[in-house]
């Protein structure tokens, strides 16, 4: 994930997650808005994603995103140990 600016990221390679990530940044209080977007599927930089987040507090920022982040790993190792 690389920082474009204060509310605006890029994440590369992010094969659709970015929408679970959208969808899990909404569910905390601390978030005012956050939304992606993707390039068309037939352009070169169909795998990258530029999404914004913004918060209550400018601060907020990297812990609401550790956080989401951290949480959607442990779902994932949870849904892959019950395969």
């Amino acid at each position: 994930m690389k920082r474009i600016d204060n509310n605006t990221f890029l994440l590369e390679n992010c094969n659709h997650i970015v929408h679970y990530l959208v969808n899990e940044l909404l569910k905390n209080d601390q978030v005012n808005f956050s939304t992606y977007e993707r390039k068309h599927f037939l352009e070169d930089d169909k795998d990258n994603a530029i999404f914004k987040l913004f918060c209550k507090d400018d601060n907020y920022q990297k812990y609401v995103l550790d956080k989401t982040l951290s949480d959607m790993d442990k779902k994932i190792n949870s849904i892959k140990t019950q395969i």
